[in-house]
């Protein structure tokens, strides 16, 4: 069972945001100032499911949802020693999740180290425009390696817009920024890698869709975005 443990309001932005996932997990919350707040969110499935979240108030909103291997981490006291450490991938993107190249860092800590990562990437700007139905939209910047595809809910349909990638560190490749177009009163969906041997991919979609929370699989995280078109 999921529960909205964390709530996050980005006002300026007119959004509003929940991150749904399960009780058993690290949860990690910096903040770095009091016109940004850095949120660190762990949990062991098949490999760890790694949650950032970046909210600089008046500039802009970072999503970054990752899969690791599970042998990158071996306890909980380790993920909060990794938070610390600069040689370690969780510190790495820490310190480097707010920068304007850090899909460029990212991808070359991964290939100089030898790591293999999936990862999802949302950026979202303060930057609103009107559609032309005069309705106000919401644009964001997406990167996906190797990662489920980002879900759009309207009137209790959804749709994928953009398209996946391949995960990091296979090549030397950077995933390419895709732009969103968030339209008002709709929802947006990430989360973390499903297991398709055991749950219905298209099952999990339709449940997200009609809002049957209490049905999504407990091995995953749930990043969800609501944009209210309203000042």
């Amino acid at each position: 069972m999921f529960v909205d443990r964390e709530k996050i309001t980005i006002n300026s932005f007119l959004n509003s945001a929940v991150l749904r996932y399960e009780d058993n997990v690290f949860h990690h919350i910096l903040k770095k100032s009091d016109q940004e707040n850095l949120y660190t969110l762990i949990q062991k499935a098949e490999g760890i499911n790694l949650f950032v979240g970046y909210y600089e108030k008046r500039k802009n909103f970072k999503v970054l949802m990752l899969t690791a291997d599970v042998n990158l981490i071996k306890s909980d006291w380790e993920v909060k020693k990794h938070l610390e450490d600069p040689n370690h991938i969780f510190y790495f993107i820490h310190s480097t999740i707010d920068k304007p190249n850090f899909h460029d860092l990212l991808i070359d800590y991964c290939y100089s180290n030898k790591i293999t990562l999936t990862y999802s990437f949302l950026e979202i700007s303060e930057n609103i425009q009107e559609s032309q139905n005069n309705d106000k939209i919401q644009i964001a910047n997406y990167y996906s390696a190797g990662y489920p595809p980002l879900l759009i809910v309207e009137n209790g349909n959804y749709h994928l817009p953009l398209r996946g990638g391949i995960p990091l560190g296979i090549v030397n490749f950077i995933p390419k920024k895709q732009t969103l177009e968030i339209p008002f009163e709709a929802k947006i969906f990430v989360h973390t890698p499903i297991n398709e041997k055991i749950h219905n991919i298209r099952e999990f979609h339709y449940d997200i869709a009609k809002n049957n929370l209490d049905k999504i699989p407990q091995d995953i995280l749930l990043f969800e975005l609501y944009y209210s078109g309203h000042a």
